[in-house]
């Protein structure tokens, strides 16, 4: 049976990043290239010979050759490398200078000890560097060429076949950072796909007065940052914005510099929204509260007035982050009438002020109901902060 050992990874430009042709990393049977079977079940040394063909231009890369499973009577001895820069090895990773730019170059030679077990159609990846998500190389400008790899298949009746991999998505964020200086309110920065298939992210913030928008998408997308200065006071405030996406993640440093006097002292709570409206068959609503002090979370509970009114939970604390409190209609107690009106007011529980009682003003339609309908309707929200 004809051996194969070709296995290679075109590595595939991406637009507007390079200018030089990245070739495929190749692995063959002799150093010239030119034979890529040979017997790999006769005891003793196998040498299998790494190339770079036809890189016009390329003058480093890095990869990885881990010795697959199914080549159960092989043992990795050692590589030989004939060019002067390398760190690693194929095993673990491997980077290699090729010391100049180059055509096809025979860069290394991995040594194995077998024993002629290797199982028929044994596959043989050509991988990303474990520190990199892509088979990576560099032209002489400093250009990243980058692709997945490839397969191919040692005690194969197919002769030098391989299978391409599809590039995976990759991340790339326009910047490091979002600064807005000491008067801005808004920035945007972009999220760009530089790798193949479809990248989904998703975005986090982990400050109160920081908003992104949107939150998740996928491929190209544009994120508006708002930073909301209401309640910080004087000095430099830092935040972060995490990037998780299936092509990588990034953080991006978020600063905001407050010129003026300290924000006010006192029990400052926000709601959001400060009105809800239940439609004819709407039964339940949220709204979110959050404290804007910095020290310690704030007792607060929820004062009703009238019977068909149900929020839960009905007390908490705010500590600086947001929490959802559902508002429920018991509609089978509902009194005559087509409209009903009514407002929640939030107080602490020892009878101090919240930065004036912040409110909700809700409105009901529709008379009482003898069974209660699950139905939902989005309501806008408009946000609603208060002080002392």
């Amino acid at each position: 049976m004809k051996r194969t050992a070709l296995i290679w990874a075109t590595l595939l430009l991406l637009p507007a990043l390079v200018s030089a042709q990245g070739g495929a990393i190749c692995l063959y049977a002799d150093p010239t290239g030119t034979n890529c079977g040979f017997e790999d079940n006769t005891p003793g040394l196998l040498q299998i010979y790494v190339l770079h063909t036809l890189a016009t231009g390329v003058s480093s890369s890095q990869f990885w050759l881990p010795k697959p499973a199914c080549m159960v009577g092989a043992t990795f001895l050692k590589d030989t490398n004939v060019l002067p820069v390398f760190i690693g090895e194929s095993q673990t990773g491997i980077s290699i200078g090729y010391g100049s730019c180059v055509n096809t170059i025979h860069m290394l030679t991995m040594n194995y000890a077998v024993s002629g077990t290797s199982v028929p159609d044994c596959a043989y990846p050509v991988l990303p560097h474990p520190a990199r998500y892509f088979v990576e190389a560099a032209d002489c400008d400093q250009n990243v060429i980058a692709a997945t790899g490839g397969t191919s298949y040692i005690n194969s009746s197919r002769s030098c076949q391989c299978e391409e991999l599809a590039r995976p998505p990759f991340l790339e964020v326009s910047m490091e950072g979002v600064g807005f200086g000491n008067m801005g309110t808004t920035r945007t920065f972009d999220i760009r796909n530089v790798g193949g298939g479809q990248l989904t992210w998703t975005l986090t913030d982990d400050q109160h007065w920081i908003t992104v928008s949107p939150s998740s998408g996928s491929g190209d997308g544009t994120i508006t940052v708002t930073a909301d200065r209401t309640w910080l006071g004087a000095g430099t405030h830092l935040g972060t914005i995490s990037v998780e996406s299936n092509g990588g993640n990034q953080t991006l440093l978020v600063s905001a510099v407050v010129v003026g006097e300290p924000r006010p002292k006192g029990i400052s709570v926000g709601v959001n929204p400060d009105k809800m409206y239940f439609e004819r068959f709407d039964n339940q609503h949220t709204f979110m509260i959050r404290s804007y002090r910095s020290n310690d979370a704030i007792a607060w509970e929820a004062r009703l007035s009238v019977p068909w009114l149900i929020v839960a939970p009905a007390n908490g604390y705010a500590n600086g982050t947001e929490s959802s409190v559902t508002v429920y209609v018991d509609r089978t107690r509902l009194g005559s009438g087509l409209i009903h009106e009514t407002t929640i007011v939030i107080r602490a529980p020892n009878g101090d002020r919240l930065n004036g009682n912040p409110t909700i003003d809700v409105h009901v339609d529709g008379p009482k109901e003898a069974v209660t309908a699950n139905h939902n309707t989005t309501w806008g929200y408009v946000k609603a902060l208060y002080r002392d």
